[in-house]
């Protein structure tokens, strides 16, 4: 039996949309569509490796057990490439994090800073 010639174009453009309906419906939202909590792969703000929990640090791409360790052994970082000057990370590893890290100081207040010191005696 011969087919009318647009009997083969019809069924192709069917097998089309069945699987780009079915690609849709089984795709992940992106994070920028996703009304659920934050996405521990790309945290809105830069993560701080000096306060940072084990957990949190192990959210961080290519950041296991065994690094996070090292990081919290290292603390305080005076800036986020001791990483890597410190053998914690290697440059690759670091490459990949360093838009999502930050290594906040903690300042100490002066002595005129502090509040209930006056500087007159």
């Amino acid at each position: 039996m011969r087919f009318p010639p647009w009997v083969p174009a019809l069924c192709a453009s069917a097998a089309l949309l069945l699987v780009a309906a079915a690609g849709a419906a089984t795709k992940a939202p992106s994070p920028a569509t996703s009304a659920s909590g934050p996405q521990a792969t790309a945290p809105t703000k830069p993560m701080d490796i000096n306060s940072a929990s084990k957990a949190q640090l192990m959210t961080l791409p290519g950041i296991g057990e065994a690094e996070a360790k090292k990081i919290m052994a290292g603390r305080p970082f005076r800036s986020k490439a001791r990483l890597v000057a410190d053998n914690i990370l290697s440059q690759a590893a670091y490459n990949a994090l360093k838009g999502r890290i930050v290594a906040v100081q903690k300042t100490q207040p002066s002595a005129k800073t502090q509040p209930g010191k006056d500087s007159k005696g």
